[in-house]
């Protein structure tokens, strides 16, 4: 896990209980549950001398649970606790979280008995 999203993970497991790594969701979860992922930066602000002052993660957050409404509630709690943040980790602070792709309206996956699920992606900054 990375600095960041040990750092999001920290912030989401308070009043979100159950955020998991990628391929890290037990078997037969509670609902509802999130999944957060961490992409590789995206170098920022380029110098003329070919470096770069700043990067841009990007943290992908699905939410799961057995109905609609559920979904929305647990991904509104994510929204209220990333929006605007600025998140301390070992390696420097990372933020203000800004939503980058707004979550998807929920969605039945087929192959899973009925369980629901929605995706938003945000962004966060940290200066090198």
């Amino acid at each position: 896990m990375t600095d960041l999203a040990a750092a999001v993970q920290a912030r989401l497991s308070g009043p979100l209980a159950r955020v998991y790594e990628p391929n890290k969701v037990p078997d037969k979860p509670a609902f509802p549950y999130g999944e957060l992922s961490v992409a590789p930066y995206l170098p920022l602000v380029y110098t003329l001398d070919g470096g770069h002052g700043a990067h841009e993660y990007q943290i992908v957050f699905r939410a799961f649970a057995r109905t609609a409404g559920a979904v929305n509630d647990y991904m509104t709690q994510a929204l209220d606790l990333l929006l605007g943040a600025y998140l301390t980790a070992d390696d420097g602070i990372y933020g203000p979280g800004r939503l980058e792709l707004r979550p998807t309206i929920p969605t039945r996956d087929p192959d899973d008995n009925g369980v629901l699920g929605s995706i938003a992606t945000f962004t966060f900054i940290k200066e090198q």
